[in-house]
């Protein structure tokens, strides 16, 4: 590199114009003829460049928490971390210490967790982009969840856009972006119907994806949730989940995403007819948003707390709705080994089962009389 640059001459560009033209303006870097890696990824060099840094200005030394290694330490975590719902417009940190009582042995500010400057500025940046895109940005009660797999691949964009809700398109939305929601929509009811998940061994199932949840937290951000898994394994999850809350009669062009699931958990806020237009968002707890979500995407059982919360919701506000039943069933199927079916089952003769549906029957013929102003029914 520095004997190309001693040999350059700016003057003798003009002979070569064609071949630099869409260059101009831009950033170039360089690599060796027959090599594949440019020449400031070399080791060697990204070392030999940290010393410099330190060189030039006092700097601590000490092990990188991230990679292991010796290296300049970062004195604050930057650049700030923007994007996070709620969080400073200005951006926040992910890692800060601003009192005495967080110090230890005398390490203060973001050396109390040795981190170098190299990988602050890595992290800082790659995070700053994932939240900057839509297809890769999603919000679940007070949680911003960011995704990505460790190599770009058709699937994780899927895995990705199926998490963020990016099931629907606008009417007047161009239609790339119409094309895009219906390959979504495709994957889901593959995954509902399980053959998305059985197919021959493939390679790409085997790629590393990763979910992190972020939270604000005053000037800060903490981390709601982190779960490191492989696409194959999300997809085998997201499966079992999508089966798990099937129910005859749903329509297919409204999976049942995390989003709703959790917006189901809010106070529904019904038009005069009675029909629930949205959820109150603020009436769900952040830690339930946190739990719901964490169960579905690790395939672990459903918070115990949720079908709690769900029932004492149907009670208060009567909203008996897809979203709610359906979740309800996944409930008992996955958290108390129960089979229960996607519909009526009326070949079902014990007790519970026959005189619940009679009660449910009479309750609606009683509500239906009235146009459903009624302040009280044969259940009170």
């Amino acid at each position: 590199v520095c004997a190309f640059l001693r040999a350059w001459s700016p003057e003798k560009a003009k002979e070569r114009a064609a071949e630099i033209d869409h260059m101009i303006g831009s950033f170039g870097v360089f690599r060796l003829a027959g090599e594949q890696q440019f020449i400031h990824d070399d080791p060697a060099v990204v070392t030999w460049w940290l010393l410099q840094q330190q060189a030039d200005r006092e700097t601590l030394r000490g092990l990188c928490l991230v990679t292991g290694t010796e290296q300049p330490l970062a004195r604050l975590h930057e650049p700030k971390i923007k994007g996070v719902r709620d969080a400073q417009s200005a951006g926040a940190l992910l890692v800060s210490f601003n009192s005495d009582a967080y110090t230890s042995y005398g390490k203060e500010q973001s050396y109390n967790a040795p981190v170098g400057e190299a990988s602050v500025f890595k992290y800082a940046n790659a995070l700053n982009y994932l939240l900057s895109r839509e297809d890769r940005r999603t919000f679940l009660g007070d949680a911003t969840v960011v995704t990505w797999a460790d190599r770009p691949s058709e699937t994780e964009s899927l895995l990705s856009s199926f998490i963020a809700s990016h099931l629907f398109a606008a009417e007047d939305a161009p239609a790339e972006d119409k094309t895009r929601v219906q390959q979504v929509r495709n994957f889901v009811q593959q995954l509902r119907e399980g053959y998305a998940t059985h197919d021959a061994i493939d390679p790409e199932d085997h790629t590393p994806f990763y979910i992190l949840g972020l939270s604000p937290n005053a000037s800060r951000i903490s981390v709601r949730f982190w779960i490191p898994s492989t696409i194959g394994e999300m997809k085998e999850r997201l499966s079992q989940h999508l089966r798990n809350v099937e129910l005859v009669g749903a329509s297919l062009e409204n999976p049942l995403t995390i989003r709703s699931i959790v917006l189901a958990n809010g106070r529904a806020e019904k038009d005069p007819k009675g029909n629930v237009n949205s959820y109150d968002a603020d009436s769900i707890s952040p830690h339930l948003s946190g739990a719901i979500s964490r169960s579905i995407l690790t395939g672990a059982d459903y918070p115990h707390m949720l079908l709690g919360t769900l029932l004492n919701r149907i009670k208060a506000d009567g909203a008996i709705n897809y979203p709610r039943v359906a979740v309800v069933k996944a409930i008992l199927i996955r958290n108390y080994n129960q089979e229960i079916p996607v519909a009526l089952n009326t070949e079902r003769k014990d007790p519970a089962y026959v005189t619940g549906r009679l009660f449910a029957l009479l309750e609606k013929i009683q509500t239906d009389s009235a146009d459903g102003n009624l302040n009280s029914t044969i259940k009170d």
